[in-house]
């Protein structure tokens, strides 16, 4: 695993332990990720084919990366995206240095900044 992504895995339980359930990176599109950390809670609720689709998701999100980019020129380079269910978070790292990032919360909204503030911190320029 990228020291990178350790650092981020590290950063992310500071910032928002317990309510990190899983990080995954690489190339979704590929069908070519790796699992850099979960707590064994969601695998379980979802099957095989459940999972295909949610990374076929994500997979959309980097195709459409470049678009949403261009489209919202004037804010900036397009960094995080956002998926807030009534039970679980996604914060999906797109715009950075790095491969793609799906980062999986529990559903406490409170979580979302520190997460995003600790992929920031971990891959952005500072």
């Amino acid at each position: 695993m990228p020291a990178q992504i350790d650092e981020l895995v590290a950063e992310l339980q500071s910032r928002v332990d317990p309510h990190l359930r899983g990080v995954y990176y690489g190339d979704f599109e590929d069908r070519d990720y790796r699992i850099a950390y979960s707590d064994g809670e969601p695998a379980p609720d979802y099957t095989a084919e459940e999972i295909d689709v949610i990374v076929e998701d994500v997979s959309f999100k980097q195709l459409d990366y470049d678009r949403k980019g261009a489209v919202h020129e004037p804010l900036g380079d397009y960094l995080v995206d956002l998926e807030v269910y009534e039970t679980g978070i996604n914060v999906i790292a797109l715009g950075y240095d790095a491969p793609t990032i799906l980062i999986g919360l529990d559903g406490d909204p409170a979580s979302i900044s520190p997460a995003v503030a600790a992929v920031d911190a971990v891959l952005g320029d500072d």
